[in-house]
């Protein structure tokens, strides 16, 4: 496709069947193979959009599709939320404000009429709740991320 003129390549994990692991290792070899940009798409048909998503962009990938709480056909798409944190806290900058996902995350919604569930990682209602007595005091040690992150 790069002979032929095309100046950027997307994988598409189709069906959300792909791991990290394989996705990590194709997109590695097609980076080394192709100069022109390298993107990624993924499905989450077995919960492995993010994961899939941030293994693409440590092997090399330019950019990712995603979307906003994650909707799309079937199970959805990769999460912007989840994987923009992930790769914030990584240490990869994307541009994207952490402090506004949760907004945008509300207005899309409304729009869309589809709820974010509860335990939905990033901006999930119970995602900074401790409910074990061992988490008392400590709670930082068992939390993925600072909330303060999305907070705007």
């Amino acid at each position: 496709a790069e002979s032929c003129g095309a100046g950027r390549i997307t994988i598409y994990d189709t069906d959300g069947s792909a791991d990290p692991f394989f996705i990590f290792r194709v997109m590695g070899e097609l980076r080394q193979a192709v100069k022109c940009e390298l993107f990624f798409h993924a499905h989450n048909d077995l919960g492995m959009a993010a994961a899939n998503s941030l293994a693409a962009v440590l092997a090399g990938a330019d950019g990712l599709d995603a979307t906003v709480n994650g909707l799309g056909d079937r199970a959805g798409n990769a999460s912007l939320e989840q994987v923009a944190i992930n790769l914030l806290i990584k240490g990869i900058e994307t541009g994207i404000l952490p402090g506004k996902l949760k907004r945008l995350s509300g207005m899309v919604e409304r729009l869309s009429g589809i709820p974010v569930h509860a335990l939905a990682p990033v901006l999930g209602e119970f995602v900074f709740t401790h409910k074990s007595p061992g988490h008392h005091g400590i709670t930082s040690l068992f939390e993925a991320f600072d909330p303060g992150l999305i907070e705007d």
